[in-house]
């Protein structure tokens, strides 16, 4: 690919064909989210000489097409055309969920909290809006959505910069773990487990949710093997 006419298409940063390509003042053209990555990591640089420039964007949907249809005639083949269609795919499972957030489902406002959140999918990485997202689906009684605010609100969600507020916090989780998330109880049994903004711990509490969430019985499961070591070690720590 590197000899190839399409060359000048790849991604110097990510080294594939960019699915939501622009350019900058360097002209060199770039994936929309990894450019916006690297401005956050080092100030507004060229990723290829270093040198200062704006931070604005400009969006190249000739190249999109470009890239699509050399795609879709076999000029473009191997890694590169298949990595590029998986986003493709990717993109339109998204918008689905999208349009499904739109019309009041509240697992799909979660999962476009998400990818806002995580920057996946096309998105720009927007820690407030995936909070405004969320916080829609929990006042709505998701029960995903509210462990992740009750989580929020204590301060134990990545790249989420909102007001701490313990009590509130304290309570969403609890209503969240009630009501069948193993997510929630096991956090929750972390909280309780080490005490919190002036809040004693409480081992026996924090062991009785910290089971439940490793019991395999909660309604909404969906705790990483990650999350799941760490409340086994909490267990073994407290006991």
């Amino acid at each position: 690919m590197s000899q190839s006419p399409f060359a000048h298409l790849i991604c110097p940063i990510t080294l594939q064909l960019p699915f939501d390509p622009v350019t900058t003042e360097d002209g060199q053209i770039y994936e929309r989210s990894a450019i916006l990555q690297h401005f956050e990591a080092n100030g507004h640089t060229s990723p290829i000489t270093r040198a200062a420039i704006s931070d604005k964007l400009i969006p190249l949907v000739h190249v999109k097409s470009l890239i699509e249809s050399s795609i879709r005639d076999g000029l473009i083949t191997g890694d590169l055309a298949d990595n590029w269609k998986a986003k493709d795919g990717e993109r339109n499972e998204f918008d689905t969920l999208v349009r499904k957030a739109e019309g009041g489902d509240t697992e799909a406002v979660v999962a476009v909290g998400h990818s806002t959140s995580l920057g996946k999918n096309g998105v720009r990485t927007d820690g407030k809006a995936a909070f405004e997202l969320w916080k829609r689906a929990s006042d709505k009684g998701n029960v995903v959505a509210m462990g992740i605010i009750g989580m929020s609100l204590l301060d134990r969600v990545k790249g989420i910069d909102v007001e701490k507020n313990v009590s509130s916090g304290i309570l969403l989780l609890a209503m969240a773990a009630e009501r069948g998330s193993d997510i929630a109880c096991i956090h929750l049994g972390c909280v309780l487990a080490n005490g919190i903004e002036g809040l004693p711990s409480d081992p026996s509490k924090a062991i009785y949710f910290l089971t439940k969430g490793l019991s395999g019985e909660c309604e909404c499961c969906r705790a990483s093997q990650k999350l799941k070591e760490e409340a086994r070690e909490e267990i073994r720590r407290l006991k």
